[in-house]
């Protein structure tokens, strides 16, 4: 259990790092009467880079990662890169369309909607936040694990729930477990970050396209009304969401673990 204990070590450094860096933010929102929103989106991005860099840095010192194994380009099976694309794309798309049937509480979407209006909030959610995340939960915690010896079923599921708790919004924690599930499968089949870390920018970056395509009349945008009604909603739901589950399979059952994966130093 003591590996499990370390991956939970590793979620507060993150959140200590969100804490700290968020500290000019709040002082400048209990100072500022008005409000001054550019300057309170400016503030939030800062928060988000600087927080995203003050976590890798410690994560490395404390050896969740090495950075270099992480991002090596020869350690990746580009091989196996454009299906794994496609199939993160379809189950992306549709956890996202099956999220408008729930119609959960979105308790950032106003952040989000100001961020995705500004060039660094743009640049702190559309990159910075999907690294952070993949080197922690997949390097970090997805592939310490596997190579300490657990399961690799347990290792990914363990993280994509960590992954979608640690989001906190009720309206991506679904989204967070399921897109947690792809990537972590994703990484282990290829054996790096490299092209989660490129997925998960693709997606973030489609989701800043949409607030900024829709601005304030986002949340009476559905997808549902976008595909034509529910029942569309519902084969596009399962045509997606299958063939995603189809091609991961394939892969897994035909290629397994790469030995990079396995074989790199395993971090005490």
């Amino acid at each position: 259990m003591r590996k499990y204990y370390y991956s939970l070590g590793y979620i507060i450094v993150f959140l200590l790092s969100q804490a700290l860096c968020s500290i000019p933010l709040i002082l400048h929102k209990e100072q500022s009467a008005l409000g001054e929103k550019d300057m309170e989106t400016t503030l939030l991005a800062a928060a988000l880079i600087g927080s995203s860099i003050l976590t890798i840095l410690l994560l490395a010192a404390l050896r969740a990662y090495h950075l270099g194994e992480a991002f090596n380009p020869r350690a990746t099976n580009w091989r196996m890169a454009p299906m794994c694309v496609i199939a993160a794309l379809l189950g992306l798309a549709a956890t996202t369309i099956a999220n408008d049937f729930l119609q959960l509480p979105d308790n950032l979407e106003d952040q989000f909607l100001a961020l995705s209006q500004s060039s660094i909030g743009v640049v702190a959610i559309g990159f910075f936040g999907p690294l952070v995340e993949e080197l922690l939960f997949r390097e970090g915690i997805t592939g310490r694990l596997i190579r300490q010896g657990s399961n690799t079923w347990i290792a990914i599921l363990y993280s994509s729930l960590l992954f979608g708790i640690v989001h906190g919004n009720p309206a991506q924690v679904p989204f967070a477990i399921i897109g947690g599930i792809i990537l972590g499968t994703i990484y282990v089949l290829t054996g790096s970050v490299l092209l989660t870390a490129g997925i998960h920018i693709l997606n973030n970056l489609i989701s800043v396209g949409f607030y900024m395509a829709f601005g304030s009349r986002v949340n009476e945008v559905s997808l549902i009304d976008i595909v034509g009604g529910r029942t569309n909603a519902l084969v596009c739901i399962l045509l997606f969401g299958t063939a995603c589950f189809l091609i991961l399979r394939r892969l897994y059952k035909e290629n397994h673990l790469p030995p990079s994966l396995h074989h790199r130093p395993i971090t005490q």
